[in-house]
């Protein structure tokens, strides 16, 4: 059986700035088992020969310990895998994890202290936008705009369009509930980039992170994968949100979307919006 393609794959959702992993559910109400199947890969390193084959096997161990947050284990791992290059991509996922984590017990300083570390720069702008969040939900204010602030500094030296476009449809929905006038402007801004892609159904936003399993001369490929998201990375959920409040400004920046469909579909979700939210402020009589 491929443990790997089992438990070392995973769909991580970053929602209202927490990630959710996952995992096998197997494993759900047996952390115990689930352990000792991560550290068996250890069973094979000695009978093993080539340092890449050894390094995989050390960083299969690692991928499913760093689930059940056992960072110490982990690094203990990470210092026995020889390939600078494996080693390093291990220690990028734990940092990931262990930010997050930090996000969601309320430890926000020593999430940021991490964020430099992030060698991945949309990986480093999904926690900036999240941790900004974060802090605006603590009521620390200014901390919150100096991480929106890094957040589209990070953003905006992405190469890709739709990331891009992605990320700051995301930012602008968290700084709307602090600042509705610089929220806008980065809706406005994401509707740019937006354009700059070819026309599609509905635009999703999600990096995928990839680590190969494999070694040279290998028959078969593995990979262990991870994906990320966030709320509001998308036109017309971003559009939703705004609408609610502003839908004047909402429907002037969604008129600025070039392609017709989506332009009109844009203003129709506004339209809707408006309305539902009208009812509900009319009083019964």
């Amino acid at each position: 059986r491929d443990w790997s393609s089992d438990v070392c794959s995973s769909d991580l959702r970053v929602m209202d700035y927490r990630a959710s992993r996952v995992r096998a559910q197997s494993y759900t109400d047996s952390p115990e088992k689930f352990d000792a199947d991560a550290e068996s890969w250890l069973d094979y390193v000695e009978k093993t020969v080539g340092t890449c084959q050894r390094d995989v096997l050390y960083m299969r161990a690692a991928l499913g310990i760093n689930y059940r947050k056992n960072y110490k284990r982990v690094e203990e791992l990470i210092s026995k895998i020889e390939g600078e290059k494996r080693a390093d991509d291990i220690r990028q996922v734990m940092l990931k994890d262990r930010t997050f984590n930090d996000i969601e017990s309320g430890e926000l300083d020593q999430a940021e202290s991490r964020i430099k570390k992030l060698s991945d720069p949309r990986v480093r702008s999904i926690v900036q936008i999240s941790l900004a969040e974060a802090y605006l939900k603590k009521g620390q204010t200014s901390d919150s705009i100096k991480l929106a602030n890094a957040a589209t500094d990070t953003i905006d030296k992405l190469p890709e369009p739709g990331d891009r476009a992605g990320l700051l449809f995301a930012l602008a929905a968290v700084r709307l509930k602090g600042d509705p006038v610089d929220a806008l402007a980065i809706l406005s801004k994401a509707v740019k980039q937006l354009n700059k892609l070819d026309p599609q159904d509905k635009m999703s936003f999600e990096i995928m992170l990839r680590i190969s399993l494999s070694c040279e001369g290998d028959t078969q490929r593995n990979w262990w994968g991870d994906g990320m998201t966030l709320p509001n990375s998308n036109l017309f959920d971003a559009t939703a949100l705004f609408a609610k409040d502003n839908p004047d400004s909402t429907n002037s920046a969604v008129d600025s979307v070039n392609d017709k469909v989506m332009r009109l579909r844009g203003k129709a979700l506004v339209a809707k919006t408006a309305i539902a939210n009208l009812k509900l402020k009319v009083p019964v009589p």
